[in-house]
């Protein structure tokens, strides 16, 4: 039966050495492109077989190929595949095997993602909570973490570290007067920043860095006249494995940056405007932007660092360097000297461009998994996996193009996530060597049944909910249980073989073993960890303890030094006045590492009338109220392991409410189409509305809600027309607060001036006139063209009613001449 009649089952070939026909070899050299293999296409339409009921389908279930070469990556496949109207399918969430033909779960509402975390928990995004729930391998949710007050969560990218420890990407918006930054900014830009945090297992903020105290805005190729400008556009972040510094990737910079966890300075950047490396392989038609708009990076545990190439910044901006593909790169990074050498890419045939999003995997066996991204919908193909040489070794396409989706992979509630040894009739006095688990468990002292088990097991995936009595570690991928029946109390020494440091993917590596320390709960999965005091034996590659129970062990290594910076304050800034009748929110941020702050508030410069002297955890106070007309001083410094941080100090005055319009200032005149900024000043926190009046009538609303950052740029009557008049005035108000409002003085709107031809008359010498009428107007600037491209202003004169005459003196020059008017 074939896959439409909803067969169950269909027998599928996987391709032997000799099958293979590979049409490209490993590259040899970076500057040559490394196609996919295609040999005799092997298609399954849609998946073949459910676990366990071993049910059929349902008839919706999208249609899909598979091409397995042999030799793909152990792993399940977690993801989405995209139904298709044509046909009749929806998608599905499923978890498939590692041959892509067996689905071991579908769900059209089970939501998965493609963050799985290193103790298997899988991550998903719940925008409405501004936060990540956590779901186990029953789907049942088992945690929840969220950015702080102030702050809107970036769905990009997650990551729950070994630790218990997570980083978290953010966003938030600043308005910032572009007119001052760039040619044709506008005043009342609203620039979206990124902010990436650490939280700890208490959920507490112990690291936060802002994009727009550290990139400048004008790195970026989004374009900046804009009003909403995202301006960075993060897209991931991690944890360098080898020296456990910040990494993260900027798609409208177009660059991947390191940063200093310890001070939150950057250490570099590696592509976009602010490159700081020497490229050596790549592809010089690409200068100087080899890599645009990229996705998804990692270290890997050999130092290179490899990403998602997209190739453009699709709807974020100019594309520096148009290409017709995406790829994968792998550089080696010579930090000390800046110098990034391309040592493996692959993109595939026919090429595939990825707009948006796309992802990579590598795993143990050197394979890569590439998830296309956004041009899975248009090339049919969702992920590919290929060897090292660059041949592919299994894919997953669609039968057309059209349908989208996402695909990891990972080993992930499987068997093979552990090795375990059984030992029967423990007694005190032996030593019982579970050498597949690497472990040898030497019985001091037992007490419990005649027949029981001792059953030791490595566990090759993070512990889960990890705790600490102090600051944590960083903490390895393997961990080892102890467990057993029959018995009450043991006490044993035990030597563990090191924990594999050969590969890593978004996990931490050890430099010096001597360095590692075994901490100790006695519930697995529960409760805190205990540092037990360990020797590391080099002669036998082994760390042990003495006199543990049973219980779950971790391994761990010190995190990077804390060291006390000031913090940035970020409002309200010194000096700065403040609305009396409402609350003030006081907000700065760390520089590095955060354990805690103190934070003082007084009426005098030396701090000795304390209104308030506290200490907290995070970032934000509100003054829920302050006394009127009065000066208040305020300083906050940081506290971590490294001791206490000097203050950072700034003050700020109470004044009465202000809501007060500048501009338009009285007899301005305004044409439609015409392009204003209406700016005023204020101290009010809520949004505000604009209307227009005229005569004292109002006319209409023109603006609802906008924040209230002092301007708005507006395109006069660009929906309706305006009747001419000089009696116009502008109203701004609170939107929540009816009696919070203030008018502008008067001002005019006229229609657009238009030149009648039949008003421009070339005189007996050669000049030319021209009598302009412009109702409503009290001036008018006429402007000069010989081609249309290029304007010259001829003169401005004043008009009486409306109406005036010019004289272009210098026409007798040219022997054509364009004419263009201007108000005012």
């Amino acid at each position: 039966m074939d896959a439409t009649s909803g067969a169950s089952f269909v027998q599928v070939k996987i391709f032997e050495k000799s099958d293979r026909k590979p049409t490209t070899k490993k590259i040899e050299t970076m500057n040559t492109r490394t196609p996919a293999v295609f040999g005799t296409l092997v298609v399954v339409f849609f998946a073949l077989c459910f676990t366990g009921a071993r049910a059929q389908l349902p008839s919706d279930f999208p249609r899909y190929n598979v091409v397995n070469y042999g030799g793909a990556a152990p792993g399940s496949l977690i993801g989405q595949l995209g139904g298709r109207t044509a046909d009749g399918t929806k998608s599905y969430y499923v978890v498939l095997d590692n041959t892509g033909t067996n689905v071991l779960f579908y769900s059209k509402t089970q939501a998965l993602s493609r963050f799985v975390m290193p103790n298997g928990l899988i991550a998903m995004a719940v925008t409405s909570s501004n936060g990540f729930r956590f779901i186990d391998e029953t789907f049942r949710e088992v945690d929840f973490l969220s950015v702080p007050e102030g702050y809107t969560l970036d769905t990009h990218d997650v990551h729950l570290l070994c630790n218990g420890h997570a980083l978290l990407m953010s966003k938030e918006v600043r308005p910032i007067d572009m007119s001052k930054v760039v040619p044709g900014g506008r005043p009342d830009a609203l620039v979206t920043g990124n902010v990436v945090q650490e939280i700890d297992a208490n959920k507490r903020v112990v690291f936060e860095w802002h994009t727009l105290d550290h990139i400048p805005i004008t790195d970026s190729f989004y374009d900046l006249t804009q009003k909403n400008i995202d301006y960075a556009h993060i897209n991931a972040v991690g944890l360098d494995p080898i020296d456990h510094q910040l990494l993260i990737s900027l798609r409208t910079t177009s660059e991947i940056v390191k940063i200093n966890r310890q001070t939150g300075e950057v250490i570099w950047r590696l592509g976009g405007k602010g490159n700081q490396f020497t490229f050596i392989g790549e592809h010089e038609e690409n200068a100087p932007y080899y890599t645009v708009g990229q996705h998804d990076m990692h270290r890997l545990a050999n130092g290179h660092l490899i990403y998602f190439d997209n190739g453009n910044i699709s709807g974020g901006g100019v594309t520096p360097c148009d290409r017709n593909y995406s790829r994968i790169v792998e550089y080696q990074l010579d930090e000390v000297n800046k110098v990034a050498t391309l040592v493996w890419e692959y993109w595939h045939t026919p090429d595939i461009s990825a707009p948006c999003t796309g992802y990579v995997n590598r795993f143990a066996n050197g394979n890569t998994l590439i998830d296309w991204g956004c041009g899975i919908a248009s090339s049919g193909t969702l992920i590919t996996e290929v060897s090292p040489s660059g041949n592919v070794v299994f894919e997953i396409t669609y039968p057309n193009a059209g349908p989208s989706g996402f695909m990891t992979k990972q080993v992930w509630n499987s068997t093979e996530l552990a090795v375990a040894v059984t030992n029967s009739g423990i007694v005190a006095g032996q030593i019982y060597d579970a050498a597949a688990a690497g472990v040898s468990v030497s019985v001091n002292s037992f007490s419990g049944l005649h027949e029981n088990e001792l059953i030791v097991c490595r566990h090759f995936e993070a512990a889960r909910f990890p705790q600490f009595d102090d600051r944590a570690p960083q903490v390895l991928l393997e961990r080892v249980t102890l467990s057993g029946t029959g018995i009450d109390s043991i006490s044993a020494d035990i030597e563990f073989a090191l924990p594999n440091n050969a590969f890593c993917f978004d996990t931490p590596l050890y430099r010096d073993p001597a360095e590692l320390t075994v901490y100790h709960r006695p519930t697995n999965g529960f409760g805190m960890f205990t540092a037990l005091p360990t020797v590391y034996e080099l002669d036998t590659q082994t760390l042990r303890v003495t006199n543990a129970s049973l219980g779950e062990f971790i391994f761990g290594f010190p995190d990077l030094a804390e060291i006390p910076l000031t913090p940035l304050i970020y409002s309200p800034t010194n000096l700065a006045t403040v609305n009396q009748e409402q609350p003030v929110v006081l907000d700065w941020a760390p520089r590095g590492f955060v354990r805690s702050y103190r934070l003082q508030i007084a009426r005098d410069a030396e701090f000795n009338n304390l209104v308030v002297d506290t200490n907290l955890t995070e970032s934000r106070y509100t003054l829920e109220t302050v006394e009127t007309n009065t000066q208040y001083y305020w300083r906050v410094n940081v506290s971590n392991g490294g001791g206490t941080s000097d203050w950072a100090t700034a003050s700020f005055t109470t004044v009465p409410q202000v809501l007060q319009i500048t501009y338009p200032a009285g007899g301005e005149v305004w044409c439609r189409f015409q392009v204003v900024t209406i700016r005023w000043i204020d101290n009010i926190a809520e949004n505000v509305a604009l209307d227009v009046y005229k005569g004292g009538v109002s006319n209409r609303t023109f603006v609802t809600s906008t924040p209230s950052i002092g301007c708005y740029v507006w395109t006069v009557g660009q929906f309706q027309p305006f009747p001419p008049g000089s009696d116009y005035t502008i109203k701004i108000r609170s939107v929540t607060n009816p009696n919070v409002y203030d008018f502008s003085e008067p001002f005019s709107i006229i229609e657009p001036p238009v030149l009648d031809p039949g008003a421009v008359t070339v005189l007996s010498d050669g000049r030319v006139q021209i009598a302009l009428s412009v109702p409503g107007a009290l001036k008018a600037t006429v402007l000069g063209s010989t081609n249309l491209l290029d304007w010259e202003i001829l003169g401005s004169l004043p008009l009486t009613d409306g109406r005036g005459v010019f004289v272009d003196d210098a026409a007798t020059n040219f022997t054509c001449r364009f004419y263009r008017l201007r108000v005012p």
